[in-house]
């Protein structure tokens, strides 16, 4: 028998391996009062990212990570307390270590305010590889906390638009300082959109192709801790 014919005979069995990423979605304020809401695994940005084989595992709604969402801008924010501890409990149950996910593989994607939730959670001990925070607002109140939350996050992606995100600076109300800041100091690369609004990236689909146009999903792909 030939090479040839036996090569025919006996093909090769190619094993294809496609890199899989996983994200815990932390929506922003009021996010409970919309309906098909991006960080649910049936929204289109959630199957945009399957597409890419990134998938959303806070999303179902057999398990899916929660928060009050209300506003909270008062001192003691209790409720983004309390949200940074269920994201915490969501990832890393302290009564069950073996079940924790492990940090390397830990990736968030944040919009708005739900970046104060996962910056106390983080601040607190949470440890991850990847944050993306998606028109947040950079509050001066929350500095400490961010500072202290640094150094327990691999790589950090913000992602902000312009003067079409009026809810960004809104979202900077009563945190102690007069002005509005559109990058956070402490992210490690700051992305502007323009004409984005208040998370056009999560919702319209007109801005998907950015994830991968300019690289964010990429970043989710790699291991920084």
């Amino acid at each position: 028998m030939t090479l040839i014919s036996l090569v025919l005979s006996n093909p090769p069995t190619l094993k294809m391996e496609t890199p899989l990423t996983y994200y815990v979605a932390v929506p922003g304020t009021w996010a409970t009062r919309r309906s098909a809401e991006w960080s649910e695994d049936r929204s289109a940005f959630s199957k945009f990212m399957q597409g890419h084989y990134c998938y959303n595992m806070s999303g179902k709604a057999s398990s899916p990570y929660y928060w009050s969402t209300d506003l909270d801008l008062s001192g003691g924010h209790q409720d983004w307390r309390a949200g940074g501890a269920a994201l915490t409990y969501y990832i890393a149950p302290p009564l069950f270590p073996s079940h924790r996910y492990p940090p390397a593989d830990t990736n968030l994607i944040v919009h708005s305010h739900g970046l104060q939730v996962a910056l106390y959670a983080c601040a607190a001990g949470l440890q991850i590889n990847c944050l993306v925070s998606v028109s947040s607002p950079v509050r001066e109140d929350m500095a400490s906390i961010a500072t202290r939350a640094r150094k327990n996050i691999g790589y950090w992606l913000h992602i902000h638009s312009d003067w079409s995100d009026r809810w960004q600076w809104f979202g900077t109300l009563l945190d102690g300082k007069f002005g509005i800041t559109r990058e956070h100091p402490l992210a490690d690369r700051n992305e502007e959109v323009e004409a984005a609004g208040h998370g056009g990236v999560l919702m319209d689909p007109n801005f998907f192709h950015l994830w991968y146009q300019r690289g964010w999903g990429g970043v989710l792909r790699k291991v920084y801790v």
